[in-house]
């Protein structure tokens, strides 16, 4: 026996300004080329999708590239534009602890514009 399609699913919590919601995050869903389209993958994201409310996560947050948004539309999940979602963050304070345990790392604030340069990665 092997595992021929995977999704994995993470469990966080998002400060918000009314406190703190829980999120599941989707993540590494993929399927052996041999054993695609036959329904693996969307088997698996519907399940997940169960869980996710299940486990009573306000938000399912799925990140993919354009040529799997018509993919996933499909299967419910809904698109956001990035640009219109505003994040503070602290790169200074980020950057001081990575420079405290590390000297190899930097870490640069993200660019939405270059987002097909990170679905690349």
């Amino acid at each position: 026996k092997k595992i021929v399609s995977t999704v994995r699913v993470f469990n966080r919590q998002m400060k918000t300004d009314q406190g703190y919601i829980k999120i599941g995050g989707i993540g590494e869903v993929s399927t052996r080329k041999e054993y695609r389209c036959k329904g693996l993958a969307s088997k698996l994201m519907n399940k997940i999708g169960e869980e996710v409310i299940e486990n009573q996560n306000i938000i399912g947050l799925l990140h993919t590239g354009p040529k799997l948004q018509q993919y996933y539309s499909n299967l419910g999940w809904t698109s956001i534009n990035l640009n219109e979602i505003k994040f503070q963050v602290d790169y200074k304070k980020i950057n001081d602890l990575f420079i405290k345990y590390s000297t190899q790392y930097k870490i640069k604030e993200l660019n939405f514009n270059s987002i097909d340069e990170i679905n690349d990665i």
